[in-house]
C-alpha cells in the first residue's frame, strides 16, 4: 500500500528529479556554509527525520523543506562521513525505521 501511496505524491519523471536534484545541489551548499563540519552529521540526520516524519507527508513534494534537508543530511554522510561514528544512533534509527515501515505495511 505505501508503494502505492508514494506514486501518487511523488515524481519519477525526469524534470521531476531533474529538480529535486537541483534543489538538493543548492540545499548542500546552503548547509555546508551554515554548517561546515560534519562531527554531528549522524545526529541531524537522526533530527531532520524526525521533523520529516512529523510532517505526515510520506514522500518529496516540491517545496516540503524538511525532506530535501534529510536528503541533504544524507548525501553529505555519504560524502563527508561522521566523525563522531555514533553506531548506536544509526541503530536507533533503523529500529524506528523498520517499525515504521511494518505499520505502514
Amino acid at each position: 500500500m505505501a508503494e502505492r501511496q508514494r506514486d501518487k505524491v511523488g515524481s519519477q519523471e525526469p524534470e521531476g528529479v531533474a529538480r529535486a536534484l537541483g534543489e538538493l545541489a543548492r540545499e548542500l551548499e546552503r548547509a555546508r556554509k551554515k554548517h561546515p563540519q560534519s562531527r554531528y552529521l549522524v545526529y541531524a540526520l537522526a533530527e531532520e527525520l524526525g521533523e520529516a516524519a512529523a510532517t505526515g507527508r510520506l514522500a518529496y513534494q516540491p517545496g516540503n523543506v524538511e525532506w530535501l534537508h534529510v536528503a541533504c543530511v544524507a548525501m553529505r554522510l555519504y560524502e563527508e562521513g561522521s566523525v563522531t561514528q555514533e553506531n548506536h544512533v544509526l541503530v536507533e534509527l533503523l529500529r524506528v525505521g523498520l517499525e515504521a515501515k511494518a505499520r505502514l505495511d
